[in-house]
């Protein structure tokens, strides 16, 4: 006779398969009614004559809780790429979604992630103070997108920079950037720096940069040095962000990466307003379009006499669209 446990177990087992499949059924129908609505608008404005390619199109949703001090905090954040192949040249609409926090206050994990846009569209409106009226910035817009030789790139941005929380009465403003990308790969060694000019409509207009540079140490181990700056017209201070990771590839589900970072300003004098020490897991749940991340950190402040400060950031990140 089947013990009241093994039928426990086999009814949990089954109820969870039908909530994945479930699950699956949404997010196939959600990424087909994405691609099929962006091949559309392709279709539309495009060239009539080009020869259609495989749709790189994709959005990805990620739902981060911060668990820091005892207090708990979530926030979504949305990023998407919506590629136009018809178009005569090569033009992306761009969604990227940042929340303004100030430096001190991010994960590290976020300070990686779109380290350059960061700089370029939240860092300068709020500065270094602890709190901002606007805590979250969407810039909406289009990209125009070239290759000029093997190893170097460019690309436009036109857009609106929209603060939509708490104050979504507040009108858009213009925004525009200039990127200029140069790659270079010497065998195992991988350099690329990101040069980026920005302004936006009543703010300010300013510089921003990445110099990366990727070792390949095994098969399935990777040295990364990122050091990033920002610096705006009006206020004359760079902000420095400087981290080493090492990129383990576990396993075919698994990544794990080590980190430190160092946090810099130049005025009133070039000094460390923070260092930080974290572990980013990131695990595939599910296919290519659900993943589970799971970084714990530990920041030493300045303005807390580089007294530590743990810090705990739960990921789920979505892939809708492509994928690959």
């Amino acid at each position: 006779m089947e013990s009241d446990a093994g039928k426990d177990a086999g009814v949990i087992s089954g109820t969870l398969r039908h909530v994945m499949r479930y699950t699956e059924n949404i997010h196939d129908s959600v990424s087909k009614n994405f691609l099929r609505t962006v091949g559309r608008v392709d279709d539309y404005f495009g060239n009539r004559y080009y020869v259609k390619t495989r749709q790189k199109s994709a959005a990805v949703l990620t739902l981060d809780t911060y668990i820091k001090e005892g207090s708990l905090a979530f926030r979504p954040n949305i990023n998407a790429k919506i590629d136009l192949p018809g178009t005569q040249d090569r033009f992306n609409v761009i969604v990227t979604h940042i929340q303004e926090e100030t430096l001190d206050r991010m994960s590290a994990m976020e300070r990686v992630r779109n380290s350059q846009d960061y700089f370029a569209q939240a860092f300068n409106r709020t500065g270094n103070s602890a709190g901002s009226d606007n805590n979250s910035t969407t810039f909406v817009g289009l990209r125009y997108a070239r290759q000029l030789t093997k190893h170097l790139a460019n690309h436009v941005d036109l857009g609106l920079n929209y603060n939509f929380l708490p104050r979504p009465w507040v009108l858009p403003k213009p925004y525009g950037s200039y990127n200029l990308d140069l790659t270079h790969d010497i065998k195992n060694f991988l350099i690329r720096q990101d040069n980026k000019l920005f302004w936006e409509m009543g703010s300010d207009a300013g510089y921003s940069g990445a110099l990366v540079l990727t070792r390949q140490l095994a098969q399935n181990l990777l040295l990364e040095s990122e050091f990033d700056g920002n610096r705006t017209f009006v206020k004359p201070n760079w902000t420095m962000l400087e981290t080493v990771s090492l990129n383990w590839i576990a396993s075919d589900r698994d990544i794990i990466t080590p980190m430190f970072q160092a946090t810099m300003n130049s005025t009133p004098a070039f000094i460390a307003t923070m260092y930080t020490v974290a572990v980013n897991w990131r695990r595939r749940l599910h296919n290519d379009w659900l993943f589970f991340g799971a970084a714990p950190e530990i920041d030493y402040p300045r303005d807390h006499a580089f007294g530590p400060q743990y810090r705990l950031t739960l990921s789920l990140e979505v892939i809708f669209g492509f994928a690959g």
